[in-house]
C-alpha cells in the first residue's frame, strides 16, 4: 500500500517558521536609516600672524584651463620680477563638497623666476562657473623649498558666497617649517577673494 506524504505537519513547521522571518524583514524594512555624520563647514581654528604676500598681489589672472591660467599669470607678472617668469600647474585637488557651491575645485601653481637667484612662488587657482581663477600667493621659497597643499575643504565665511575653500599649505626648507591656512572664495560681487590667510605659530 502507498503511503500519502504527510505535507500538513510539513506546512505546519514551514509556515511557523516563516512567520518570525517575516517579522524580522518587515522590521528591518520599517527601522529608520541611520543619518550620516553632518559634514562641518567650519573654517578652522588657527593661532597665528597674517601670511604675507612677497610678489603676485593683486594679480587678476583668469582662463578656461589651469595651463592657459599659467600662460596669463605670466603676461599679467612680466614687470613684477627682472626676469621672465614660467609657470606649472599640479593637479586639481579635486576637494569634495555637497550640493551647489560657488569653488568648484582649487589647484596649486608654481610660478618659477631664476634670476637674479632662483624663487618658486605657490600661487592657489580657484575654479569657478567662469572658470580658473588666480586666488593668492600662497608660500615663496628657493630651490630647496619644498611647498606642498596638505588638506583643501569647502568653508563658510561670511564674507564669501556659500562655499569657500580652505586651504592648508606646508613649506619647508633647510632651515624652517611653516603652515599656511587659507579660505579662498567669491564674494557677491564676483570677485575672487581670500579673507583668511594665516601662518600658523
Amino acid at each position: 500500500m502507498v503511503q500519502k506524504p504527510q505535507l500538513c505537519g510539513t506546512m505546519h513547521h514551514s509556515r511557523a517558521f516563516l512567520v518570525p522571518v517575516f517579522a524580522l524583514l518587515v522590521a528591518a524594512c520599517a527601522a529608520p536609516e541611520p543619518k550620516a555624520p553632518r559634514i562641518s563647514h567650519k573654517p578652522s581654528e588657527v593661532v597665528g600672524v597674517s601670511a604675507k604676500c612677497e610678489k603676485i598681489c593683486d594679480v587678476q589672472a583668469r582662463a578656461e584651463t589651469l595651463h592657459a591660467l599659467c600662460d596669463s599669470i605670466v603676461s599679467a607678472t612680466k614687470d613684477k620680477f627682472s626676469a621672465p617668469a614660467s609657470c606649472k600647474p599640479d593637479q586639481p585637488i579635486g576637494f569634495m563638497s555637497d550640493g551647489d557651491t560657488a569653488v568648484i575645485d582649487a589647484a596649486m601653481l608654481e610660478v618659477v623666476v631664476k634670476k637674479p637667484a632662483e624663487k618658486r612662488y605657490a600661487v592657489l587657482a580657484i575654479r569657478t562657473d567662469k572658470g580658473w581663477e588666480l586666488a593668492r600667493e600662497l608660500a615663496v621659497g628657493g630651490t630647496s623649498a619644498a611647498m606642498k597643499v596638505t588638506a583643501a575643504r569647502p568653508v563658510e565665511v561670511p564674507e564669501l558666497v556659500r562655499y569657500g575653500v580652505e586651504v592648508k599649505v606646508r613649506v619647508e626648507d633647510d632651515a624652517n617649517k611653516a603652515e599656511r591656512v587659507f579660505v579662498c572664495g567669491v564674494q557677491q560681487g564676483g570677485t575672487v577673494s581670500c579673507p583668511v590667510a594665516v601662518e600658523a605659530i
